[in-house]
């Protein structure tokens, strides 16, 4: 009974988006360039628009995978992806 729940909380997970995350490429190609871009030593963030309607994305250095992104904040993201 409990593996049909954490299946149907990992199969939301996907359908919403964000198990799976887009290559940084495919969200510069939609969102345009970055209006800000920060660093650490790990990570590098860029960021889009102002206000509410911000966007960023947080990219490992080494790797170039995404760590995390304003897209995994959402609501639907926090709590179905926990496969």
């Amino acid at each position: 009974m409990w593996r049909t729940g954490v299946l149907g909380l990992c199969l939301a997970g996907f359908l919403s988006g964000c198990v799976h995350q887009e290559p940084y490429d495919k969200i510069v190609a939609r969102n345009g360039r970055p209006t800000e871009l920060t660093e650490d030593d790990k990570t590098v963030t860029a960021t889009w628009g102002e206000g509410a309607d911000k966007n960023w994305v947080s990219f490992d250095k080494k790797t170039q995978r995404i760590v995390a992104s304003s897209e995994n904040g959402k609501f639907a993201c926090r709590y179905f992806s926990l496969c």
